[in-house]
């Protein structure tokens, strides 16, 4: 629900942003940008995360991140995403996770250098570890803000909040009876995009 109201919140900053700032003489005509974009970036499972030495949770990690979208001149649109996070814990035991989905996007522009991207999205989660593969539903969340560099590339920086949901606990699962099987992470990640 945290997370609902926290993109709810993103949206209509985003979107107050476009309102107030953003919308310049209506003259020019509005095209749809097609933006591919590559990060990289630490990135934290807060979820409790159980192992044989122990319960285990905010384990830093690296995330890497490629994005499509296609924005149309209105500000909204649509993407695609994949993300791979990969995290380690005591014994040499590490965690990789995958998340691949599709996504509502929302962009504004303030001037003609700075830009600010919302997008929820949901599909595929995978999460493997040295005993197991479990895959299931992952929900997507992310704000992000960019400084145009030139008019087809830009250097942004983003907040990406990936949740995996991914069904009955295993039988070797030792935690608490009301634990779901899932894996959150929150990550902070820089990268280029460029625009086509």
């Amino acid at each position: 629900m945290k997370k609902i109201v926290l993109l709810l919140v993103l949206l209509s900053s985003v979107s107050g942003i476009r309102a107030g700032l953003i919308d310049g003489p209506q003259t020019q005509e509005k095209k749809t940008d097609h933006v591919f974009s590559v990060n990289a970036g630490p990135a934290w499972v807060t979820s409790k995360v159980y192992t044989p030495r122990g319960r285990f949770s905010w384990r830093t990690g690296l995330e890497l991140v490629a994005d499509y979208n296609c924005i149309f001149g209105n500000g909204l649109g649509f993407g695609l995403t994949v993300a791979h996070n990969s995290t380690s814990y005591p014994d040499n035991i590490t965690m990789k996770q995958l998340y691949a989905g599709a996504s509502f996007v929302y962009s504004g522009k303030w001037g003609d250098k700075w830009r600010a991207k919302v997008d929820a999205g949901l599909g595929y989660a995978n999460c493997k570890d040295d005993i197991s593969t479990e895959g299931g539903l992952g929900l997507k969340a992310a704000y992000g803000v960019e400084y145009m560099v030139s008019r087809q590339v830009g250097l942004g920086l983003e907040i990406l909040s990936v949740t995996s949901y991914l069904g009955s606990q295993t039988n070797y699962y030792t935690g608490e009876k009301n634990d779901r099987n899932g894996v959150s992470r929150v990550g902070l990640t820089l990268g280029l995009r460029f625009y086509l």
